[in-house]
């Protein structure tokens, strides 16, 4: 069969099925984001019950469609398929289109009827369409526990859809992009920050980017590292923001008022105060920080030291990989396509001018009074957001 011959991708979801009077909202801003994120590739994409319908161009790009849908959020499973009238002989032919040139030595027919006035129920379908495949390859087996190779079939009240599982891809799941609100991530360069990134964009939220960056520390190094990254996670949304705040003056400062072992708990009740700024200077209307923390993992994620450090956000703090360990984290990064670049070795400003040993039970109070002796901080957080660098992907 040749791949022309395929006219539309049919999208599964799963989550969104479950939204019952807000699921048209899903619906719809899961088309938005397909549509956006492919132009050109479609002539339409409607809604069906159960389903998405996309409607593809002549001259679509195959390998273009596959990679950019299996990063869409609220996407379960999508797949190459021909469309049919709602006759059993044309879907009849395209069950041959499907199977013509296959090479497989078992089987299995998984068709489902939606529209109950077609003439044919879901497993009179299976059994006939069974015997269209027999008819053609004689030799091969019927297989329903673990077949090798699967024929769909969904009848609708529109049209058939007819797919096979050699054309079937898995998605990211979850909710689409845009339809949880905005957040700001502080991206780091590290392996957890972008995971963690990639974790709320998967329950729906656009995820605004944002790395604090000591520039007098291997500027240009960390800058392209993190382009990198902010490139990586743009692909699971339709555009991105990345914004890179300089840090330099505000470390020096602290460092010649804090000792080293408390440094980077200051450092870092630092960056939460900056995103709040970011996000009220910028007015980019977001409703959580999202951080790459995993309890016990570095010196400031013990549960002191990370209720010091969110004590400085108005706004509430999401850190999805709390609970993980760093094996399953690596894991995550490699999924995603961002575990090569976020282990090239390259400074942290966390890490900058701190004891060897620093204070894993910080005690809010000396936190506190020591901040208080940080001559302008404010001034200095409004000019370190005014100075922001942004970056549009």
């Amino acid at each position: 069969m040749v791949e022309k011959s395929f006219d539309v991708v049919v999208v599964h979801y799963s989550e969104i099925a479950v939204k019952g009077g807000n699921r048209d909202f899903f619906e719809r801003r899961l088309m938005n984001n397909i549509q956006n994120s492919l132009k050109g590739q479609f002539s339409s994409v409607v809604k069906r019950y159960g389903r998405i319908n996309c409607f593809l161009k002549e001259g679509y790009d195959r390998g273009l469609i596959v990679s950019t849908l299996k990063k869409v959020s609220g996407i379960a499973n999508f797949s190459l398929a021909l469309s049919a009238k709602l006759n059993y002989d044309d879907i009849k032919s395209k069950v041959s289109m499907i199977i013509s040139g296959r090479n497989f030595s078992n089987f299995s027919i998984s068709a489902r009827r939606s529209f109950k006035d077609f003439p044919k129920s879901s497993k009179q379908l299976n059994i006939d369409l069974g015997g269209v495949v027999l008819d053609a390859f004689p030799e091969v087996k019927v297989n329903l526990t673990n077949p090798e190779f699967t024929i769909f079939v969904e009848v609708g009240e529109k049209e058939a859809l007819v797919y096979s599982s050699v054309e079937k891809f898995v998605g990211v799941g979850g909710l689409p992009v845009g339809s949880s609100g905005k957040v700001i991530s502080s991206l780091s360069g590290g392996i957890d920050s972008p995971v963690s990134s990639f974790m709320l964009m998967k329950r729906g939220c656009e995820v605004i980017l944002c790395h604090i960056h000591n520039e007098n520390v291997d500027s240009i190094r960390v800058k392209e590292k993190i382009l990198a990254l902010s490139k990586i996670l743009s692909s699971f949304q339709v555009s991105t923001k990345l914004f890179i705040i300089p840090f330099g003056e505000i470390q020096r400062v602290i460092i010649s008022v804090v000792p080293s072992k408390l440094r980077m708990i200051l450092y870092r009740r630092f960056m939460m105060r900056i995103l709040n700024s970011l996000n009220s200077h910028y007015k980019l209307n977001a409703k959580a920080l999202v951080t790459g923390d995993s309890v016990g993992q570095v010196a400031s994620q013990t549960l002191d030291n990370i209720s010091n450090i969110r004590d400085a956000s108005v706004l509430p703090v999401f850190s999805p990989l709390i609970g993980m360990n760093k094996e399953e984290i690596i894991t995550l990064s490699k999924m995603i396509g961002s575990y090569d670049t976020s282990i090239i070795p390259s400074d942290d400003c966390c890490s900058f001018m701190i004891a060897k040993s620093p204070d894993t039970m910080s005690k809010l109070r000396e936190v506190l009074s020591l901040e208080k002796d940080i001559p302008d901080s404010d001034k200095l957080i409004k000019e370190a957001v005014k100075n922001a660098e942004l970056i549009k992907f």
